[in-house]
């Protein structure tokens, strides 16, 4: 059996068996979606054209440099802003690059 889509939020591969019945904002119920099977999620994306691109370490460190700068300015700029919400943005990106070294971490051990 050919694995056909990627959960974005779990990572697990699955091919669309059924659909998922879900409810909208209002709370009808009867919108069916495409999910994950393990996390119900429909973060999801085709694996057609995805591949998992070879890094070495040299990469890696180089990556985790990268991630590292762009850190530094965000905490930067975080502590030069007043703004709330401009504060909570800087505080995503730095999570978001946190969760970018360690995808890249755990898809090298999985090769």
């Amino acid at each position: 059996m050919k694995n056909n889509y990627i959960c974005l939020d779990c990572h697990c591969q699955f091919p669309i068996t059924r659909k998922h019945e879900i409810a909208d904002h209002t709370g009808f119920a009867g919108i069916i979606i495409d999910v994950c099977p393990l996390c119900i999620s429909n973060h999801i994306q085709e694996t057609k054209g995805l591949y998992l691109p070879i890094l070495d370490q040299e990469d890696t460190n180089h990556i985790e440099r990268i991630c590292s700068y762009f850190k530094t300015l965000c905490l930067n700029q975080k502590f030069l802003v007043k703004d709330p919400l401009l504060i909570d943005h800087y505080r995503a990106l730095m999570m978001q690059t946190d969760f970018l070294i360690t995808k890249i971490k755990d898809a090298q051990k999985k090769i």
